[in-house]
């Protein structure tokens, strides 16, 4: 996820700390929103992105 779909959809709210220090797959602009999300305890469930939202981002990415 990228930070301004992150920034665009997130409510506020926040959700169990994690106890991941750090996801090796991860892209530099992931790992960047990974340690905002972890540090500030944020959570955005993927169901409040919307489908088309998610499908005008993948198709930009091929």
């Amino acid at each position: 996820m990228n930070d301004v779909t992150f920034e665009d959809f997130f409510e506020g709210d926040t959700g169990t700390p994690s106890k991941i220090d750090s996801l090796p797959n991860l892209t530099l602009e992931e790992e960047k929103l990974y340690r905002k999300v972890r540090s500030n305890n944020y959570r955005l469930e993927r169901e409040k992105i919307p489908n088309d939202h998610v499908i005008k981002i993948l198709s930009k990415k091929q």
